[in-house]
């Protein structure tokens, strides 16, 4: 019996507490199944309600409960579509058999011969070892990581610093800089920024390309999109010289060049 109820409260034995094989929150999560049972020690709490309780994901409350059955003290029924049904079992277990049942990592081959078999602790210590290396492997390379984007970042920064163009105009540069890294597409090199200058030379353009830019989600910017997007808007004819443009493939020009289609690639 686990649970006698007297107004909100119950009962569990003291050998839980006095349990050596079982962590801490493994006996919490035995006290809360006793919490839900009835006088036969039967409940079926939810998984979901269960991790609310004990402030956990499902992964760990179902890590939990694997442990309480393995040690005995709690016996699952399945239910299809419904939550399973859990039989609490008492917690008294001899001295002899809580010490055969330490967890895992307490214990240790003290004699293996030449049988070739590796103990558990063996392999605890090898896969700790192994932890330890790839952490330090992947800790080393997000620094370098780190380090290399950063110095791109000052390296970009400073090319922008030095323009001979008016602070607003830089502060434009800065704003595509921002907008590019917002949309997963960071500069990596100057080379962008320098076609800027040359395509888009004055704020006024520059800060009109921006905007249509962040407008159509594009990951570049060309003056003849710009152009072509502004007439498009504006109920122009963008055919006027005779350039072939579809609508639908977005694809060919007088020149036979690919022509993005403003409506559904940006």
């Amino acid at each position: 019996m686990r649970d006698i109820r007297k107004k909100g409260w119950f009962w569990v034995e003291n050998e839980l507490i006095d349990r050596t094989d079982l962590s801490f929150e493994v006996k919490s999560m035995y006290m809360i199944l006793a919490r839900f049972a009835d006088a036969e020690g039967k409940c079926f709490p939810s998984v979901e309600k269960l991790a609310e309780i004990i402030g956990k994901d499902k992964r760990t409350v179902i890590r939990y409960m694997k442990k309480l059955e393995e040690k005995g003290l709690i016996e699952k029924k399945r239910r299809f579509n419904q939550t399973n049904i859990y039989y609490l079992k008492n917690v008294a277990l001899n001295s002899d058999k809580i010490d055969n049942d330490k967890n895992d990592s307490d214990i240790v081959v003290t004699s293996l011969d030449d049988t070739g078999v590796t103990s558990d602790s063996d392999k605890n210590v090898n896969l700790k070892k192994h932890n330890e290396k790839n952490t330090i492997k992947n800790t080393q390379y997000n620094i370098k990581e780190k380090s290399k984007k950063e110095k791109t970042k000052s390296k970009i920064e400073d090319f922008v610093n030095k323009l001979e163009k008016s602070d607003e105009y830089k502060a434009l540069i800065l704003e595509y800089i921002k907008y590019r890294k917002e949309i997963k597409k960071t500069l990596k090199t100057i080379a962008p920024i320098s076609k800027l200058l040359k395509d888009f030379p004055d704020s006024k353009r520059l800060s009109e390309a921006i905007e249509i830019a962040k407008e159509r989600e594009w990951t570049g910017l060309e003056p003849e999109w710009v152009e072509n997007y502004k007439n498009t808007k504006n109920g122009g004819n963008s055919n006027a010289k005779g350039v072939r443009y579809n609508k639908t493939e977005g694809r060919k020009n007088k020149a036979g060049e690919r022509k993005p289609n403003y409506d559904i690639e940006f």
